[in-house]
């Protein structure tokens, strides 16, 4: 996360920023099958409900990531 302070006031208080987030799914890949984490997921998909899970996964627009606030 990084905020950018973009406009100020007279008295040199930010009036308007912007704010950048950034993330990202994690995978069996980058957790490990030792980990807590990997191991439910593998649970999850050996339990049955793999197809619905690759149905519903949500890809974020480019664009997403950048936001102007106005602080004002």
């Amino acid at each position: 996360m990084s905020i950018t302070e973009e406009a100020f006031d007279p008295a040199l208080n930010p009036i308007r920023a912007k704010v950048s987030l950034g993330m990202r799914v994690l995978s069996v890949d980058d957790l490990g099958f030792d980990a807590k984490g990997g191991g439910l997921f593998m649970s999850y998909l050996q339990a049955g409900d793999a197809d619905q899970f690759s149905h519903n996964v949500v890809k974020p627009r480019p664009d997403a990531c950048a936001h102007v606030v106005d602080l004002a």
